[in-house]
């Protein structure tokens, strides 16, 4: 798992950067409030969640615990209901009732947003290709009712008292007949047919909420549809949402830049996004053609932003053949996912920059600037 995890992080990350990359940059020459404008910033949206789900994909092979923190759900909701309403048939109504003063839940926000699509995109397929009705709710509720006990057995302790937020999908779809109903949370079980769904998705979403010491329960009848209730413990008061961080200038310069990566779209974006900032760039998809430029004039270079894995050699050659050439020379080293650089490697190597794809255009401007400026110790973003 952990193997194919980190083949499907590196290609998808490669396939985001150009993605959240070339967005972030039309959205600077776009006016603001315009369709154009708001479509590309759905782009970019779709592209950091897209980003998210990686680092969640190696979080569960590895078995780690994700990042959890103080969310607002309808927030959260709101998003998932504008981009599932985007996609599902217009004939298919979407009714909601979120209340805004529910109370912060501590939860991975991407987490919170995979529960909300998966329990939505189930409501849609059960209720087919009719004029199908799903309704979505948000509400706070004192505690979780006893008499809804949850499906699966909650290892035989009972939830904690006190507020819960209480999200809610209820469809007048096919509904869920007796003998599914007990298997619906159980990995790879599906009543849809072959190509709708993996049978994941409702046990995933049992995970999340049970790491975040929730629960769900489900009313279902065959014919009439089905009701599925999420329940999420309120944090305390105290818990405050995180203050938003005032947006800072963008560093720039004037230094001539190196940029090595097997994918051409990949050097453009990075040679773009480079250049708006002042610098020089002078960009390869062939590392030993970049190693041959470097040999001939290894002091026409300031800095030198190299991907990881490449064909014939990979950045971490290309680093330590660069700094044999000239030892003073600073390399960043920017991957889709690599399990054999890490901090240690990297130091030793001389690098002075490890970048995990895909990065936010604001945080390599930042890293090129910090490294350019001889930071003292190995700048990473991850």
């Amino acid at each position: 798992m952990g193997s194919l995890a980190g083949g499907i992080a590196h290609d998808f990350n490669n396939l985001l950067f150009p993605i959240i990359g070339l967005s972030e940059m039309m959205l600077a020459d776009m006016t603001p409030g315009t369709p154009e404008h708001e479509n590309t910033q759905e782009i970019l949206r779709a592209g950091r969640r897209g980003k998210e789900l990686v680092k969640q994909i190696l979080t569960f092979s590895r078995r780690n615990e994700s990042q959890r923190m103080p969310v607002r759900f309808d927030v959260v909701l709101k998003e998932v209901i504008k981009l599932c309403r985007a996609t599902i048939p217009s004939d298919i109504s979407i009714t909601r009732d979120i209340q805004p003063d529910c109370g912060m839940v501590l939860a991975d926000p991407t987490q919170l947003h995979q529960i909300a699509m998966n329990l939505i995109t189930n409501a849609y397929h059960a209720v087919g290709s009719s004029s199908g009705k799903i309704h979505v709710s948000l509400t706070s509720v004192t505690a979780m009712p006893p008499d809804l006990a949850p499906l699966v057995d909650n290892t035989g302790t009972a939830p904690a008292p006190g507020p819960y937020v209480r999200f809610s999908v209820s469809d007048n779809g096919c509904g869920v007949d007796p003998g599914s109903l007990k298997k619906i949370f159980d990995p790879y079980f599906t009543t849809k047919e072959p190509g709708r769904g993996t049978g994941l998705g409702l046990s995933v979403v049992l995970g999340i909420v049970r790491q975040c010491k929730g629960d769900v329960t489900v009313h279902t009848k065959l014919g009439k549809g089905s009701k599925f209730d999420v329940y999420l413990p309120v944090i305390s008061d105290e818990a405050e949402e995180e203050p938003s961080e005032k947006k800072e200038p963008v560093p720039v310069g004037n230094e001539h830049v190196l940029v090595v990566d097997d994918e051409p779209v990949i050097v453009r974006m990075l040679q773009q996004a480079l250049e708006r900032l002042g610098y020089r760039i002078t960009g390869f998809s062939v590392s030993r053609e970049a190693l041959a430029a470097f040999k001939k004039n290894p002091r026409q270079f300031d800095l030198v932003l190299a991907d990881m894995s490449m064909p014939g050699m990979n950045g971490e050659q290309l680093a330590q053949e660069m700094v044999r050439i000239r030892p003073d020379i600073p390399v960043i080293i920017c991957t889709g996912f690599s399990e054999r650089l890490n901090r240690d490697i990297a130091a030793d190597l001389g690098i002075k920059g490890l970048l995990l794809k895909p990065v936010i255009l604001s945080d390599l401007a930042d890293m090129v600037r910090r490294v350019l400026d001889g930071a003292d110790e190995l700048v990473e973003i991850a």
